[in-house]
Order: structure tokens, then sequence, then C-alpha cells
């Protein structure tokens, strides 16, 4: 009879944890905009990546899971190129072009309630001049 009750609870033990891993570790709780810089250059050659990032409840990126999410743009889309836009990865890069200016890009992820907007100034580069 003894062994029996250790074997139920190392199961129910397993299974607890299981469950605790599954909803602190793997569940997206939010999704954050991250974006590689504040500030673009009106050069040709300055690069923006803004991804869509899925945090669990540590506040840490979930592992292995993407947040997909629809970019538009809502101000500024003469003053940039769109080098790639990976809606299912929630993934977009842009690179400017030679006029200065704001750019708001709107973002919907699969996984938030509110659509985000993400600003990025665009500005003379005064060391080229």
């Amino acid at each position: 009879m003894n062994k029996i009750n250790l074997i139920i609870v190392i199961l129910l033990s397993l299974v607890v944890i299981t469950l605790l891993f599954y909803m602190y570790v793997f569940k997206i709780y939010e999704v954050v905009v991250e974006k590689n810089t504040d500030i673009l250059f009106a050069d040709h050659q300055s690069v923006a990546e803004i991804q869509v990032v899925p945090v669990n409840a540590f506040g840490w990126k979930v592992p292995f899971r993407s947040s997909p999410a629809d970019f538009n743009i809502k101000e500024g889309a003469d003053l940039i190129d769109i080098i790639e836009e990976d809606n299912e990865n929630g993934i977009l890069k842009i690179r400017v072009r030679d006029k200065i200016g704001i750019v708001a890009i709107e973002i919907k992820s699969k996984y938030s309630t509110l659509p985000m907007v993400v600003e990025i100034p665009i500005i003379l580069n005064i060391a080229i001049k």
C-alpha cells in the first residue's frame, strides 16, 4: 500500500509541475514591441528592425513561440522602404530614404487586444554634411 501511494504522489506531482511550467513559461501573457534604434538618419543606409515579442509570466521571451503581427504604416510611408516584412514571426525591417520626418507604424498582434503604434524620427546626419 505504501508503494502505490508513493507512485500516485509522484505522478500527481509531475502533472502539477508540468501544468505550472506550461502556464508560467510557455503561455503568452502579453506582447511587447522591440526596436533596435530610436532614431534613424536620412542617408539611404539607416535600417531599423521592429519585432513583436511574446512575453511569459516571468517577463521573458516565450521559448519556441512567435507572435504573428500585421504592420500598417500610418505616417511617413514616403520616407522609408520596406526591406523585409515577416508577418508570421512579427518582424519588420525598414530602410530610410533621404527625407526627414517621423514614421508611425501601427502594429496589430494576434495576442494583443489593442493595436500598438511605434514612432521613429528620421533626422539629418550632420556628420555627412
